[in-house]
């Protein structure tokens, strides 16, 4: 048991680590920083890289409805990617396509994922009312960086770069798989993008943070959801007007 609390304390401070450079007041009370939260998994500390390296995680990584940040004001970020392709001379490298929008302005983006680490972890429950019991292997998660420059000739362009985490699974037949095994959970989140965003014109950084289900370390008081994703009206004015209206979605 003491061996379990001290890998859950490193992945913490592992998370911890990757955005204290984006939030500088440690006073700040921040959500969704273990991504395992909802599982209740333990994360095993060996890098399990090369043995799963030759899998392709493109469809595992393409997140589809995204949430997002960006800036201390947590203005709204909508971010689409469009197309996600290993890359065939480098097993561990992911080129990526897609846009941002922020208000009104949509950029166009490319750029890459690089898995830096491919680790297992212990799950003790399996599902809701253990319907995956017997239907895996192996639960993991995949650490990587990633870097989307947007087109500089674009308004207001820049790029991203942060560290991601992603959710998998190997199921009976040796298939890669998503993981939303705990997707009925309040506390579910995958495919956590945690990094700023850098201006090309005057080199400014901003808080950019985006993810499936949640948006990962954000301040206690931005989403008040419960079951779901609700941003507090407070924020209303910063692009958070029309969420949740289907046309307006983008």
């Amino acid at each position: 048991m003491k061996t379990i609390k001290i890998l859950v304390i490193y992945f913490a401070s592992v998370f911890i680590g990757i955005n204290a450079q984006t939030v500088n007041k440690t006073t700040v009370s921040l959500k969704y920083t273990d991504i395992l939260a909802s599982s209740g998994d333990s994360l095993l500390e060996a890098n399990q890289t090369t043995k799963y390296l030759n899998y392709d995680f493109s469809d595992i990584l393409k997140a589809h409805r995204i949430l997002g940040i960006i800036g201390d004001n947590y203005q709204r970020l909508q971010m689409k990617l469009l197309r996600i392709e290993k890359n065939e001379n480098n097993p561990a490298e992911y080129i990526v396509c897609g846009q941002s929008k922020v208000n009104h302005v949509i950029c166009d983006f490319k750029g890459k994922i690089i898995v830096e680490k491919i680790q297992e972890t212990i799950r003790f429950r399996h599902g809701l009312d253990n319907r995956y019991k017997g239907k895996y292997l192996v639960p993991g998660i995949l650490t990587a960086k990633y870097i989307l420059y947007e087109d500089s000739t674009q308004n207001n362009a820049g790029f991203f770069e942060g560290t991601l985490h992603s959710l998998w699974y190997i199921d009976n037949s040796k298939r890669l798989k998503y993981d939303d095994m705990f997707a009925f959970s309040d506390r579910y989140y995958n495919n956590a993008f945690v990094g700023i965003w850098q201006s090309y014109e005057n080199n400014k950084k901003k808080i950019c943070n985006f993810g499936e289900y949640r948006i990962p370390f954000i301040k206690s008081d931005f989403d008040i959801g419960s079951g779901e994703f609700s941003p507090n009206p407070k924020y209303k004015n910063n692009g958070w007007q029309k969420y949740g209206y289907l046309e307006e979605e983008w």
